[in-house]
């Protein structure tokens, strides 16, 4: 009868461990289902983006290059930098090429030699303040690390500006403050998603009496609200604007260009 009670006992023990370990088990893995969901939810609540910036730069378009500084050069060397024109064995091609309407133009003049030809010279030094243009070279060189000869290819960008640009009365760090902070507040109005919001490039003419004119975007910002928001801003700038001057002193028109959006190029 004791053995019988004993082993009942036992038994019952047994179970009850057996029992508790089950539901402790379970509370712990409903307790971690718990936390991951937990973690789960926290993870897939994004903090929303924000802009480091909006307003990149106002200016010309690439490079500056005065007008007068053309009417010296006589080879496309002057356009690079020493250590590569150091470099160079042989030059297979130099090309003039015009920029009509951000894009490259049937504008353009060729040739095979390091020194521009009549017509090279022609194109350069007649072309108006802020035209766009590029010197594309393709020459071969020796490579410093293996010492093996290569073909290499530049393509310097330029704008021809006058002798003294135009800038904003106040100085182009107010211009720059006035359009950052506008351009981050039309921003957030229009809970704009950095993904998709394009690089756009406004260009805009300073008269030779100081007023803006010929207001142009590139591309749309993929936001046409923000693209006329900045268009007007340009437009009404608070202050006044100082037009550009030739060799001679007199007033000149020049183009210049506000960056905005998200730079992708």
């Amino acid at each position: 009868m004791k053995k019988s009670i004993l082993i009942i006992c036992t038994t019952v023990i047994t179970l009850s461990v057996i029992a508790f370990c089950v539901l402790n088990r379970n509370k712990k893995e409903v307790n971690v289902s718990k936390d991951l969901a937990i973690n789960s939810t926290q993870t897939d609540k994004k903090e929303p983006e924000v802009f480091e910036d909006f307003i990149y730069d106002v200016g010309t378009r690439f490079r500056p290059i005065k007008k007068s500084a053309l009417k010296k050069i006589k080879s496309f060397e002057a356009f690079l930098d020493q250590e590569v024109v150091d470099g160079i064995i042989d030059v297979e091609s130099v090309s003039v090429v015009i920029f009509k309407d951000e894009k490259y133009s049937e504008i353009q003049e060729q040739a095979k030699t390091p020194l521009f030809n009549v017509n090279q010279l022609k194109l350069l030094q007649n072309s108006d303040y802020s035209t766009n243009f590029k010197i594309s070279v393709y020459f071969t060189e020796k490579n410093t690390e293996t010492n093996a000869i290569q073909t290499n290819h530049w393509t310097p960008h330029h704008t021809i500006v006058p002798e003294k640009q135009a800038e904003y009365s106040k100085g182009k760090a107010v211009l720059l403050n006035f359009l950052r902070t506008k351009g981050k507040a039309i921003v957030a109005s229009e809970k704009v998603e950095p993904k998709k919001l394009q690089a756009a490039k406004l260009f805009f003419t300073v008269s030779k009496i100081g007023d803006i004119k010929s207001v142009r975007l590139d591309r749309s910002s993929n936001y046409p609200k923000i693209d006329d928001f900045m268009i007007q801003l340009i437009k009404n700038t608070p202050d006044q604007w100082v037009p550009a001057e030739n060799k001679k002193g007199e007033k000149v028109e020049q183009e210049l260009v506000v960056s905005f959006g998200l730079m992708g190029c």
